[in-house]
């Protein structure tokens, strides 16, 4: 741990130095939705109009708070901002002609990550919210995942923002990154991570839906829930039912899982595929 302190301390660097080290014509990949950086978007955000021309920022599922390359160079004189996946914020700012989408097929996100073939499309900088490093040296990217570790591996210059907020979620794939493949180390203000509110209670028509749909679940079924309160309601019933020995396959978690797996029904015994384990696939 000694020697890695010693390489974190050489790799500390402040958001503003972090941001010099754009030139004109990069692109700038920020970490995907949660892990979207702050402190290094601020300082970058103060370089519109300074000289800088024609960098281009992807982000993918952008979310609050909105990011201040967008909103300190409406004119896009520094900045051209871009969305793998859009949000609502990404949706928002694409009508006032302050966003655009990068089309492609997300479950491809890897592919593009890390493909040679698709290396002309590679970010120059890379910037992501990780976890504080852990003593094996590991900065891990929390609730956003997704296809960091690719980009970053790929890009010319790494750098992590470390949030003290941000959660350690282990799972064994892709979910980290160390010291040794990084850059530089941004020790941010540790703003708060961005979270969805509860979802709203489920109407009449939602419950039947969701009614419906129990009948149809067998025990050891494998299960993808999105998010909204259609979902959350098939999974609370879930976790009151007397189904078994259920697995998970899905794109995210939404609240009600951690109902079914505190009740005992989440097993992943009976999965085709990475049994025993939840699995969160782009």
């Amino acid at each position: 741990m000694s020697t890695y302190l010693e390489e974190y301390k050489r790799k500390l660097i402040s958001a503003e130095k972090a941001a010099e080290l754009v030139k004109s014509g990069d692109i700038i990949e920020y970490g995907m939705f949660a892990t979207k950086p702050i402190d290094f978007d601020y300082a970058l955000a103060k370089r519109a109009g300074d000289g800088l021309e024609k960098v281009s920022i992807r982000g993918t599922g952008t979310i609050l708070p909105i990011p201040e390359v967008i909103k300190n160079d409406p004119e896009q004189k520094s900045f051209q901002y871009f969305s793998w996946y859009f949000t609502a914020i990404d949706r928002k700012a694409g009508d006032f002609g302050l966003a655009c989408h990068c089309p492609f097929n997300y479950h491809e996100a890897t592919l593009l990550a890390y493909s040679p073939d698709f290396a002309h499309a590679w970010a120059d900088v890379w910037v992501a919210q990780v976890s504080p490093m852990d003593p094996s040296g590991c900065f891990n990217f929390g609730l956003g995942n997704s296809h960091n570790r690719g980009i970053a591996l790929n890009s010319r210059i790494a750098i992590v923002e470390v949030n003290h907020n941000m959660p350690r979620c282990l799972g064994g794939s892709d979910e980290f990154i160390h010291i040794n493949e990084i850059d530089y180390i941004i020790e941010g203000s540790n703003q708060a991570i961005f979270s969805m509110p509860p979802a709203p209670e489920p109407d009449e028509a939602e419950r039947k839906i969701a009614n419906y749909i129990m009948e149809e679940i067998p025990d050891g079924a494998c299960l993808q829930l999105g998010i909204g309160a259609l979902p959350n309601l098939i999974g609370n019933l879930i976790a009151e039912s007397d189904l078994i020995d259920l697995g998970i396959q899905s794109e995210m978690f939404c609240d009600a899982m951690v109902r079914m797996y505190e009740k005992g029904k989440i097993t992943n015994t009976m999965k085709a595929k990475d049994r025993h384990r939840y699995f969160l696939i782009p």
